[in-house]
């Protein structure tokens, strides 16, 4: 049992009111459920209550125990002084006023709906990796469906925004610095974000600047900061991966070009002092065009082809122009690499993205870097563009997408796939059902009927 469904069962009322009463038996009416408090203190203000002729007006606090009480230390925080109700699940301990009197408690447990209980029970037990209310979810109206995405995406781009912020002020409020951090990144997707991230905080944009008319000094300092040429050759195929150039053997790697011209780079910078081990690299099952290789080497051409990054990502133009732009970008001489898993056959990858990874790449870069400039400079119609660039690209298609497919939701754009896929990593992965419009309407449901009705309380 868990608070949350204390706080479902209250604020929707959803248990039998036949016969309540406290747990030394005097007759209770609940006139008010009051408002959830957010912040410190009783989980509910401004509840009002009845008991025999008086009305009582006041917090209400729950626990699935009421010695939870003295676990959470309540009894030393005044904030709790004025409880007019104890809640719980389980009533295993009397609980006292600073006075002596005894607070209040009603155990839940007593009035709980069986079939809403075992409900549930079956989603927290879900197997893991899958989506909680899957079994039930075709219980659910479109509205709530509606509601689950449009607030899953909100969410989304809202913590994507304010994650970006905050590279932009360790950046020192640097934009190019920021959409340099944030395009690494994306193309680090979906195994190597993180890695990708800390290589451009490696390696600097401004350090690359120097060298933006130099293509092959561009793709020496990442590689080689990523710790994939030459000494490090070792460190980067225990990461998983290995970078041979075209004719070559892992034995001559040290006298190719690019080695060369980064041990140059490196000394002149002294890169030395400031690189640790490589970063290390996820392989997984990959296209070759997913290779971490063809990734960095496909950001030192974007670095190289785009002067300013922020002309792309921090302007507001149609959204297939974003990827029009990135195309013409790329059109680059074919590299000459091949990249494979450390110990398997060598794959060529493609000389430029297809339409579907130009698409990925600006629903993970243009949106969240428009809604975070448009929230620094409070500009409102850049959010709403970001979110209109989303509504305008199709939907992606991955493994949670897929999921969410099978039980007939069909997202119609990048907007919808990119709430589903929010709402599945923040809510269905942590079976945080309670906090889900679709998961309260189906718990919020009564069994037996076939109508659906909206839930008293519950705002989406």
């Amino acid at each position: 049992m868990k608070e949350e469904f204390l706080y479902f069962l209250w604020q929707t009322q959803h248990f039998s009111h036949t016969g309540l009463e406290s747990t030394d038996g005097e007759p209770l009416e609940i006139i008010s459920a009051g408002k959830r408090n957010l912040f410190a203190g009783p989980d509910f203000y401004d509840c009002w209550l009845r008991t025999g002729n008086l009305r009582w007006n006041g917090p209400v606090e729950m626990h699935v125990k009421s010695s939870d009480w003295y676990a959470h230390r309540h009894q030393n925080d005044r904030a709790y002084n004025n409880v007019i109700l104890h809640v719980v699940w389980q009533h295993d301990a009397a609980v006292y006023y600073p006075s002596g009197n005894e607070i209040p408690v009603l155990e839940l447990s007593r009035y709980a709906d069986e079939t809403l209980l075992k409900t549930y029970k079956s989603m927290l037990a879900a197997k893991p990796g899958t989506i909680a209310c899957g079994e039930m979810f075709d219980k659910s109206s479109r509205l709530s469906r509606f509601s689950m995405l449009d607030s899953a995406l909100a969410e989304r781009m809202h913590r994507k925004a304010n994650e970006i912020l905050g590279l932009f002020k360790r950046n020192r409020e640097d934009w190019e610095e920021t959409c340099y951090q944030i395009l690494a990144r994306a193309l680090g997707l979906p195994l190597n974000a993180e890695p990708m991230l800390a290589l451009a905080q490696l390696m600097p944009l401004r350090l690359l600047r120097k060298y933006g008319q130099n293509l092959q000094s561009l793709q020496a300092l990442l590689l080689g900061q990523a710790g994939l040429l030459t000494d490090n050759i070792e460190k980067a195929e225990s990461s998983g991966y290995r970078i041979v150039p075209a004719g070559l053997t892992k034995e001559s790697i040290d006298s190719n070009l690019l080695s060369a011209v980064y041990s140059e780079l490196e000394e002149k910078h002294s890169l030395k002092s400031t690189k640790s081990d490589p970063v290390i690299w996820k392989s997984g099952a990959q296209r070759p065009a997913g290779f971490i290789p063809q990734k960095i080497l496909l950001l030192a051409e974007l670095v190289y082809s785009l002067p300013f990054l922020s002309d792309l990502f921090l302007q507001v133009m149609p959204a297939n122009a974003y990827a029009v732009h990135i195309s013409r970008a790329l059109n680059r001489k074919e590299q000459n690499f091949r990249t494979a898993p450390a110990g398997k056959d060598l794959f060529s990858g493609p000389a430029k993205p297809g339409k579907e990874a130009l698409s990925l790449l600006v629903i993970n870069t243009v949106p969240a870097l428009l809604t975070a400039y448009g929230k620094q400079n409070d500009l409102p119609a850049w959010e709403e563009h970001a979110l209109h660039v989303l509504e305008s690209l199709p939907a992606e298609d991955n493994r949670i997408l897929r999921q969410w497919k099978a039980l007939g939701l069909l997202p119609q754009n990048a907007a919808d796939s990119q709430g589903a896929a929010e709402k599945y990593n923040t809510h269905c992965s942590q079976r945080a059902c309670l906090n889900c419009p679709v998961g309260i309407e189906i718990l919020g449901r009564n069994d037996q009927r076939e109508t659906e009705k909206q839930i008293p309380g519950y705002a989406a």
